[in-house]
């Protein structure tokens, strides 16, 4: 079971810098302080808890899909939209 929780956050890292590094490609101009706070953003999802614990979780979780982020990416990319092409990325 160690070997696949150390290759879940290998890949997670590797996520990691290359949205990084698609981010810093992009060139939308957002200060890195906007881009931590970008970054964080999908964590106030939390607030779905409110409605208990299973419009919660199912809340959560639909933001924390990567399939949303990549789909914004792609659509910057398609489009030329550096903005949206970042804010895909984080």
């Amino acid at each position: 079971m160690a070997t696949a929780v150390s290759w879940q956050r290998a890949e997670g890292a590797v996520l990691f810098i290359a949205a990084i590094a698609l981010y810093l490609q992009a060139g939308a101009g957002i200060p890195w302080w906007a881009a931590v706070l970008l970054f964080f953003a999908p964590d106030l999802s939390f607030a779905a808890y409110v409605a208990g614990p299973k419009p919660g979780a199912a809340g959560y979780n639909l933001v924390h899909l990567y399939a949303g982020g990549a789909a914004l990416l792609a659509l910057g990319l398609i489009a030329a939209l550096p903005l949206c092409a970042a804010l895909g990325a984080l």
